[in-house]
């Protein structure tokens, strides 16, 4: 393996990539892989790859849509975002709701960046919570009244991915609200 990179997918080193200097043979319990650069945060159970050394360049993980197609997106540095924005849930949500943001965001980013909309006629209305528990992040949008743009209310954010991939949402069950991924951070 070595030469190798080695991706954290999980845990407090989710992200990070080291290059592999060695590895020995035991297949047993006493397995080990060195590495260059600073120390990996790792814990039992966290997940990591091997990316092949040979004509490979990681560029980031990359979103296949339902049809198998890589999803069009702008990559600059660490940050990702799609030319249309992928909604996550739509609707009233009735006290925090968890959502797997697998199908809009990689196991490894930390960062996700959304848009909040209320449909024409609503005020928009988004609370974001870790745990499911204690909110991090509240927004609220009243109405325009004129209706631009055939859009009640809009308002972006972001907020950071903890391991699981998973965040948890509340618009205390108002309706015509939709709640979209428009990039990440790794």
């Amino acid at each position: 393996l070595a030469n190798a990179k080695l991706l954290v997918l999980s845990g407090t080193s989710k992200g990070l990539i080291r290059t592999i200097t060695a590895n020995n043979n035991d297949n047993g319990t006493g397995g080990t892989i060195t590495y260059s650069g600073s120390a990996l945060t790792m814990t039992q159970g966290d997940w990591f790859i091997v990316l092949p050394n040979t004509n490979f360049r990681y560029l980031g993980m990359i979103l296949n849509n339902a049809s198998s197609n890589i999803e069009r997106f702008w990559k600059e540095g660490n940050k990702v975002t799609w030319n249309a924005a992928l909604e996550i849930v739509s609707g009233a949500i009735d006290g925090w709701t968890e959502q797997d943001l697998a199908l809009q965001v990689p196991i490894t980013a930390r960062r996700l960046f959304g848009l909040a909309t209320a449909d024409y006629g609503y005020s928009m209305k988004l609370a974001i919570s870790y745990d499911g528990t204690n909110e991090v992040q509240m927004l609220h949008v009243g109405y325009p009244g004129a209706g631009f743009k055939s859009t009640g209310a809009l308002a972006l954010f972001d907020c950071a991915i903890l391991d699981g991939n998973t965040i948890y949402f509340d618009n205390e069950n108002t309706a015509g609200q939709v709640i979209k991924a428009v990039g990440w951070e790794e």
